[in-house]
């Protein structure tokens, strides 16, 4: 009882506290670049999601133009025109601030990595392998937590999701101002969120084996 009790005292100490956290937003940082530079995922559901019916554009100019929209949050540009659509002034307000999101996330990471690389190192040196089932269960509890809201209801958890990011509606596109939002349906982001914890999920199955490897080469010695 007292050598668990001195091992969660061990876990849970302000350091690994701030290595773990360290570690969970350079995971999701990864996780939302990985996705949204995997522009197949959207190219698969212009044709799933019948996207050229719906816009009159043919797939390689709805292509075109979501390749500039995430070229968009990845420039420094000060102008916004996609090549196939009108934007309103609340629209083009918006993915200027979905920019600065995806930026400042990834300005973050310059803090984080560089804690979760120095703890890793650290900790792998001093064979404290525990550390990396920890982060499997991490990489499991963080899609499992999340896939409960989405499945549940996915358009509440998608309004929430932005009234937490965005301090205004700029995001309730009209689709006649902005009718750019008929191509991107709510079920494209759903799939762009599975994508996202599927990810995780391999994250926690990647930890794992690395754990279970170091252990066994530790037990043989």
């Amino acid at each position: 009882m007292t050598n668990s009790k001195l091992s969660i005292n061990k876990t849970f100490t302000t350091k690994n506290i701030i290595f773990y956290l360290s570690f969970i937003y350079c995971l999701i940082t990864f996780s939302i670049n990985i996705t949204l530079l995997f522009k197949n995922i959207y190219y698969f559901d212009i044709k799933f999601l019948n996207l050229e019916n719906l816009s009159s554009l043919s797939y390689e100019q709805l292509k075109h133009n979501y390749n500039y929209l995430i070229n968009f949050l990845y420039s420094t540009t000060y102008n916004f025109k996609m090549p196939y659509f009108i934007s309103s002034k609340e629209g083009t307000t918006h993915f200027f601030e979905v920019r600065n999101v995806i930026q400042n996330m990834n300005l973050g990471m310059f803090i984080f990595l560089p804690i979760t690389i120095y703890n890793f190192a650290k900790k792998y040196k001093q064979k404290e392998f525990k550390f990396i089932r920890n982060f499997s269960v991490i990489s499991l509890i963080i899609p499992f937590v999340l896939t409960i809201p989405i499945l549940i209801n996915f358009n509440f958890t998608f309004k929430i999701f932005h009234k937490i990011l965005f301090n205004n509606n700029y995001w309730l596109f009209d689709p006649i101002k902005d009718p750019v939002i008929n191509v991107l349906p709510e079920t494209f982001f759903f799939h762009e969120g599975i994508f996202i914890l599927s990810i995780f999920l391999l994250y926690s199955l990647l930890f794992f084996m690395i754990y279970s490897m170091n252990l066994k080469k530790n037990e043989k010695k």
